[in-house]
Order: structure tokens, then C-alpha cells, then sequence
């Protein structure tokens, strides 16, 4: 897993990405969670 920065009109956003292969998959949290919510679902490969 590695951790990555993008800015896109003026706003910087932090993104993990954990190379499971193709297609990609955007996991967004919502509200007050954050990325490791889905931690689970990663590991169990979707």
C-alpha cells in the first residue's frame, strides 16, 4: 500500500493505493470515516 497526494482546483487530496490488479476500485468514506474502514473488504479482495 502506498499513500499519494493529487491536487485538483486548489484542493489536495490523499489516496491509498493497494495494487490489487484491474479494474480499479474508488472506496470512498464518508463524513467521519476514514480509509482504514475498508481495510476488511481489501484484504478479503472484494
Amino acid at each position: 500500500m502506498t499513500g499519494q497526494f493529487v491536487e485538483s482546483g486548489g484542493i489536495t487530496i490523499h489516496y491509498l493505493d493497494h495494487s490489487g490488479g484491474e479494474p480499479a476500485l474508488v472506496l470512498l468514506p464518508g463524513l467521519s470515516a476514514t480509509a482504514p474502514i475498508f481495510e476488511d473488504l481489501i484484504a478479503a479482495g472484494l
